[in-house]
């Protein structure tokens, strides 16, 4: 079975050798033609939207194809109400057996680690079901940037994943809440359910997830501009915090410094301005400035190009 990104996809009578052949066409520009193939591969679609999303899931895991596939339907409703309308005619999600937990995207597919099909209900039925539906959010967020709007993977990664992680988060956070413990949910009362819930009951993704481990990093002496090309980064170690985490908090920043409907009408505009094409940190800049009236180039200056680092600090603790 063919699972790929493409906007068609049709099968071709198979040859007189046995081997099987498709014809694959996208109705717009693309950055690749991304695929997965297995004879093990069951499909299950919601063939009836707008936006056809399917899920090619190993066997056993048809509950988790479903549950993801609802998942895929409200993100993508989502993102389209706020950044503009999905690139593709179709949305595919794929269990990707890759024993490291490999989640990632292309145009037009997700591939979701088997980790989220295998272990969703570890320790408790569903605990794992926000942190997946997070994971998702994040990879069809490429779909937007990093992918649908291309960017400069080398030194300008931060408009992938940083991006990427923004629009993932505040899905998230409009789902589940901002504050308080929103990562992993324990409904029921028991023995097993008071140990979780007193272990990590408490978590909230944004803060646990995001921000403390860039504290972390910055406190060890890793932080660094999150613009420059791969061969000039000094420390790899924290490449995925510097890009991810330090991205977020960067495009957060932004947010408060324009407001956060006027910083999302800008990445609206520019995803739809350079869809299909690449754009770059100045682009960026421009039309956020357009959008807003305000100028950017101080921030931009000192939490994209330079070192600035955020400093966690309580000065004075009172009791009234």
């Amino acid at each position: 079975k063919l699972a790929c990104g493409a906007d068609h996809v049709e099968a071709i009578e198979p040859s007189e050798e046995g081997s099987h052949g498709y014809r694959l066409w996208n109705d717009t520009p693309s950055s690749s033609v991304a695929l997965a193939a297995g004879a093990d591969y069951e499909r299950f679609a919601l063939d009836e939207l707008a936006i056809p999303i399917e899920v090619f899931f190993l066997p056993g895991h048809e509950e988790e194809a479903r549950l993801f596939a609802t998942y895929a339907r409200d993100i993508l409703s989502d993102y389209q109400e706020r950044f503009g309308p999905y690139a593709r005619t179709r949305l595919t999600i794929v269990e990707n057996p890759n024993k490291n937990g490999l989640s990632m995207a292309a145009d037009g597919i997700v591939w979701l680690s088997s980790l989220f099909f295998t272990h969703r209900n570890v320790t408790l039925p569903g605990i794992l079901n926000r942190y997946a539906e997070f994971v998702l959010a994040h990879e069809i967020a490429h779909q937007w940037w990093g992918v649908g709007t291309g960017v400069d993977l080398n030194a300008q990664n931060w408009l992938s994943e940083g991006m990427a992680q923004y629009l993932s988060i505040s899905y998230f956070e409009g789902r589940h809440g901002e504050f308080g413990p929103n990562t992993f949910p324990v409904d029921e009362k028991g023995i097993l359910e008071n140990l979780v819930r007193s272990q990590f009951g408490f978590m909230n993704l944004r803060e646990h997830q995001i921000e403390l481990p860039y504290i972390q990093g910055v406190e060890r002496g890793f932080d660094e501009a999150l613009i420059k090309p791969l061969d000039e980064v000094a420390y790899e170690n924290a490449t995925g915090v510097r890009l991810y985490d330090k991205g977020y908090l960067v495009a957060r920043t932004i947010a408060a410094a324009l407001g956060k409907e006027t910083f999302e009408k800008g990445l609206r505009e520019a995803g739809l301005r350079f869809r299909h094409r690449r754009i770059d940190v100045e682009d960026l800049r421009a039309v956020l400035e357009e959008v807003s009236g305000q100028p950017l180039e101080e921030i931009f200056r000192v939490w994209v190009y330079e070192a600035g680092s955020v400093d966690y600090a309580i000065e004075i603790v009172s009791r009234v």
